[in-house]
């Protein structure tokens, strides 16, 4: 999932944008490599290349979220 939060443009400048990247590895491949497959699907995602250095973005690995 891609998500992006922010708020409306100040008078002067903009106001602060955070977007984020979070995903659930099935259990078999692990936290480490969910972290890892996280980062490379960052590198070469549109959007985050598209953003990258301009807007913080957060990597999250979910666990034991399905029911």
């Amino acid at each position: 999932m891609l998500w992006c939060r922010g708020s409306r443009w100040g008078r002067r400048r903009p106001a602060d944008v955070e977007a984020g990247l979070r995903a659930e590895p099935p259990d078999h491949i692990g936290r480490e490599a969910g972290q890892a497959l996280l980062e490379a699907a960052h590198q070469v995602c549109p959007y985050s290349n598209a953003t990258r250095g301009n807007i913080p973005v957060e990597l999250v690995i979910e666990e034991g979220v399905a029911p």
